[in-house]
């Protein structure tokens, strides 16, 4: 999305029509608001992060879409475009990591009769790949 679809998303969700109420709303200025509308300035993190909470978003994800929007500098905009994935992968792995304390560990596998390796061990694979494709 880009930013003048979020303003006009939070302004529809919060059930208003101005941009003055959307400011006074979510404690912006008035003019901070129309600039960003027109695309002279970008919006603030703290700005992304309340407009994300308002449309019920990842405020990682506002903030890269506006970024990504505005920045000029091509490497930097890669970054911005890159940055959603790769936080989906890492999100990825930490679930992961997550789920593996639930599988028994290597040592414990001769105590339980040689079953519990199996998910630990596809947890491990899950892993390295993961770790392969952020490089």
């Amino acid at each position: 999305m880009k930013t003048t679809d979020y303003l006009d998303a939070a302004k529809e969700r919060l059930g208003i029509t101005s941009d003055y109420a959307l400011a006074q709303r979510l404690d912006f200025k008035k003019q901070e608001v129309s600039r960003w509308r027109k695309g002279d300035v970008i919006m603030s993190p703290y700005a992304c992060i309340k407009i994300a909470i308002t449309l019920n978003l990842d405020p990682a994800q506002v903030l890269a879409e506006v970024h990504e929007e505005t920045e000029k500098n091509p490497k930097k905009r890669a970054f911005w475009s890159g940055f959603l994935s790769r936080a989906v992968l890492v999100l990825l792995m930490a679930c992961t990591l997550g789920l593996s304390s639930f599988v028994m560990p290597e040592n414990a596998q001769a105590a339980s009769g040689g079953t519990a390796n199996s998910g630990y061990g596809l947890l491990r694979i899950i892993w390295i790949m993961l770790i392969k494709i952020l490089k």
